[in-house]
């Protein structure tokens, strides 16, 4: 949902009244936006649900294809969970390590949570609203008990 409303407003420009009484025109995004993480959290997503469409359609197709689909499952059912987990958490310390790289925000959806966009939202509010954004997304504060949770199940 970010990336689509990245997409579709990247080119917009509006002038901005700066806390200093000057105006200035800028789009709604961070300056050299980084959407690679957005991007790669969608291609993971993706992996996933591929991975887990094959498994369905297995099941769909016929019984001897999905008792073979059935024995595969169970005896690849640990190295499916484990190969997920660890691309998962790869993703996400990449994403981390990239997030706020010198004190700056300029992730997709970093920014959307950022003061910078706060200030600046009035003049983008017919175009993106920043807050729906920013509540649409998993808080970081959780990530460990989501992991603990993940790990566990």
């Amino acid at each position: 949902m970010t990336l689509v409303k990245y997409l579709a407003t990247r080119g917009i420009q509006r002038v901005v009244e700066l806390d200093n009484g000057t105006s200035l025109l800028r789009g709604p995004w961070a300056r050299n936006t980084k959407a690679w993480p957005t991007y790669m959290y969608f291609a993971l997503a993706l992996i996933s649900v591929v991975l887990d469409g094959v498994v369905l359609l297995a099941y769909l197709h016929n019984i001897r294809t999905a008792n073979r689909a059935a024995a595969l499952a169970t005896s690849f059912a640990l190295a499916i969970v484990f190969g997920h987990v660890v691309v998962w958490v790869v993703g996400v310390a990449l994403y981390r390590t990239e997030k706020d790289k010198n004190g700056i925000s300029n992730d997709l959806w970093g920014w959307a949570c950022s003061q910078g966009a706060d200030r600046i939202q009035a003049s983008f509010l017919e175009d993106i609203d920043f807050a729906k954004y920013c509540n649409v997304q998993v808080s970081t504060d959780k990530l460990p008990s989501l992991l603990l949770l993940l790990l566990v199940c």
